[in-house]
């Protein structure tokens, strides 16, 4: 076992060897992590963008069903932007 006390010497032969396969074996851990912890965040990102998307064919399928309620909408929208700027 390491003795913490100096500075990661051991007394036991090969300790040293033992402490270079634990910090390998972190390392690789690590790595192995870090994939893992990117391909949910690659995985998460295409799934949003999906949803947004198809928000958008949503957004745009109700302005070609009612586009005088959109029209109507769009302008108050407008205004009041307008109405928060001037202030």
């Amino acid at each position: 076992m390491a003795d913490i006390g100096t500075g990661g010497r051991t007394s036991e032969p090969g300790g040293n060897e033992e402490l270079r396969q634990q910090i390998e074996t972190l390392k690789s851990d690590l790595a192995n992590l870090t994939d893992t912890v990117r391909k949910q965040t690659t995985r998460g990102v295409e799934q949003a963008q999906e949803r947004a998307a198809e928000k958008v064919e949503d957004i745009e399928a109700q302005i070609r069903k009612n586009p005088i309620q959109a029209t109507v909408i769009a302008a108050g929208i407008g205004f009041l932007i307008g109405a928060i700027l001037r202030r």
